[in-house]
């Protein structure tokens, strides 16, 4: 009976640390935002629904899941680079959010500072920024502004 107990604790305790598949089944609080109304975060829009903006300027928008790169919510992930469709030339230095969680900003853009490849500085215009956040062990992708045409202004 103790050693039952003892190795009920022991795998308690293991998936407790790091990121295992039982550490980030961690809550996903959704608002109740319906497809089209404005959004800051995914956390205002109706489960099913991500928070989308393609112009910097006019504000994002609660739209379904499929219309992220990649058809579908990146869902909770070791690392927003685990998510296929992740781009980033800089990253804003982490910091917390409102609620005390992990915040991490990745932006794009059509110009860069320093040699390509090597650690870029995005510059003006920036067509994409993805902003990630992290309240246990996993990375979720909070709001996503991608800006197709940013880039052809100047050409």
């Amino acid at each position: 009976m103790v050693n039952r107990l003892l190795v009920a604790w022991l795998l308690a305790m293991s998936s407790s640390f790091g990121c295992g598949e039982d550490a980030c089944r961690e809550p996903d609080p959704r608002g109740a935002g319906s497809e089209g109304d404005p959004c800051i975060t995914t956390r205002e829009c109706a489960a099913g629904l991500v928070c989308i903006g393609t112009d910097f300027q006019q504000g994002a928008h609660c739209v379904i899941a499929g219309e992220l790169p990649g058809g579908a919510d990146p869902g909770c992930l070791e690392h927003a680079s685990d998510w296929p469709e992740h781009e980033a030339d800089g990253v804003e230095p982490a910091g917390p959010d409102e609620d005390g969680c992990e915040r991490l900003v990745f932006v794009s853009s059509c110009n860069c500072r320093g040699s390509a490849g090597d650690d870029c500085l995005p510059e003006q215009p920036l067509y994409r920024r993805e902003v990630w956040r992290r309240c246990g062990c996993c990375w979720r992708l909070v709001v996503l502004w991608h800006a197709d045409d940013a880039c052809e202004e100047g050409e």
